[in-house]
């Protein structure tokens, strides 16, 4: 245990005073040479190739998106094991072919996601994936749309991210119809006025963008408009909260 714990403080002292080499990556598939001797009935998948899937998420504990971007791999894992073991992986007309993922820590940054866009589409990837926020996600969409690249991006919603790229694909609604519904409901409901405060950040600026015409259509007063920097702290959101608090806006 002395020992252990010796060895523990060495690693922090030294990694605390060194830059780190290289990046976290994760590559998750089937192993399909076991099946025969591990399984009682000792059958096996018969797979003709693969699909590789690959792309950046934030998976160190230290990144901004460590919470969503290690929980979008981690649900992609699940997906692949489930595919590949249960369904013998994807049916195309030459055969089943295997999932493979293959994930890259983004460090949250918009020059490691381009770096690691520009490396994988040099690459056997078959699948660009966009790992969390609009703001990573669009230098992904850029440098994957110029190598002619299948992107699924499902962790972005901004209008630029998919713009004229028609091989980018995304799962969530536009960021402009992110409010709508909840203007709707809120103007039904009584609600006479409304505020907006935005980070600096493509996917919140677009979101927040889409109001003053909400607020327009539904016959609300739009009180201010506040865009605030990337990551704000208590020094700059105290004077946005005590401009709110002397708005007092319903919204």
């Amino acid at each position: 245990l002395l020992a252990t714990s010796l060895l523990f403080l060495y690693a922090t002292k030294t990694s605390a005073s060194q830059s780190p080499r290289g990046i976290v990556s994760i590559t998750r598939g089937i192993d399909n040479d076991f099946a025969e001797t591990l399984q009682e009935d000792g059958t096996k998948c018969d797979f003709s190739g693969k699909i590789v899937l690959g792309g950046p998420f934030s998976l160190e504990q230290d990144d901004k998106f460590f919470t969503v971007g290690s929980r979008q791999q981690i649900s992609f894992a699940l997906q692949v094991d489930y595919i590949n073991r249960f369904r013998c992986g994807v049916q195309l007309s030459s055969g089943n072919h295997a999932l493979e993922l293959r994930t890259y820590d983004d460090q949250s940054s918009v020059s490691w996601t381009d770096l690691i866009a520009r490396k994988l589409v040099e690459t056997d990837v078959d699948i660009i994936l966009g790992g969390y926020s609009s703001t990573l996600t669009k230098p992904l969409a850029q440098v994957t749309h110029e190598a002619r690249k299948l992107l699924l991006a499902p962790g972005a919603a901004s209008t630029a991210v998919f713009a004229e790229k028609d091989k980018a694909f995304g799962t969530f609604p536009p960021t402009a119809k992110y409010l709508s519904q909840a203007i709707v409901g809120l103007a039904g409901a009584g609600a006479k006025s409304i505020a907006t405060v935005w980070e600096d950040a493509s996917f919140t600026r677009g979101v927040c963008g889409a109001a003053p015409d909400l607020a327009e259509i539904h016959g609300l007063q739009l009180t201010s408009s506040q865009e605030v920097i990337n990551t704000p702290n208590i020094t700059a959101l105290e004077p946005v909260a005590q401009k709110l608090s002397q708005e007092d806006p319903d919204i």
